[in-house]
């Protein structure tokens, strides 16, 4: 489990989540390309995790054709979570990014979400108090519970009811089938 927050910051030092990865990622998969990383990564969720050099994997991937093909599909994942989460982000109601943020930390942390409303509100961008009343709504309706310091899911399929389409188009594209193959 684990969850880091990539994050972009304004000049003014406001920042946003970008994407967050759990188990299942690489923290700022553009530095393969270009070795400048361009989001800043925040700890959310403690756990362990595996470095590399980008050195070490670039050498890897030149003889994995496995491995290539596992990054390319999880550079494709990540560029439609992204794509949908500034969709999310501009066209839905802070609810909305709520539940699809909820959704996605159930995705990588499994019902138990170790977290504030106010670490919540600084990857939405918003203001704690509104999280507050929204998840004490989904608490009030049995989808999630809360204690101090973490939100257990408690009906899934209710907050995937609760979920824009933003959501579903992230989990399509979960597993991507490439249509060109790689050869090492």
């Amino acid at each position: 489990s684990g969850l880091v927050s990539c994050r972009a910051s304004s000049s003014a030092g406001e920042t946003v989540e970008i994407y967050a990865i759990g188990h299942e990622g690489v923290v700022e998969p553009a530095a393969i390309l270009t070795g400048v990383a361009a989001v800043t990564a925040e700890v959310q969720i403690a756990a362990e995790a595996w470095e590399i050099r980008i050195d070490d994997l670039c050498s890897v991937l030149r003889d994995s054709t496995a491995l290539s093909q596992a990054l390319l599909k999880y550079a494709y994942s990540l560029a439609v979570r992204m794509v949908q989460a500034t969709k999310c982000a501009m066209f839905h109601t802070v609810r909305q990014r709520l539940v699809l943020w909820l959704l996605m930390a159930h995705h990588s942390q499994g019902k138990l979400i170790p977290c504030t409303h106010e670490s919540i509100a600084e990857a939405l961008g918003t203001r704690r108090a509104g999280v507050t009343v929204i998840l004490n709504n989904l608490a009030a309706k049995g989808i999630v519970e809360l204690e101090r310091g973490r939100v257990t899911i408690k009906n899934p399929e209710e907050l995937k009811n609760a979920s824009c389409v933003c959501f579903r188009l992230i989990q399509a594209a979960v597993e991507p089938e490439l249509q060109c193959e790689l050869t090492a």
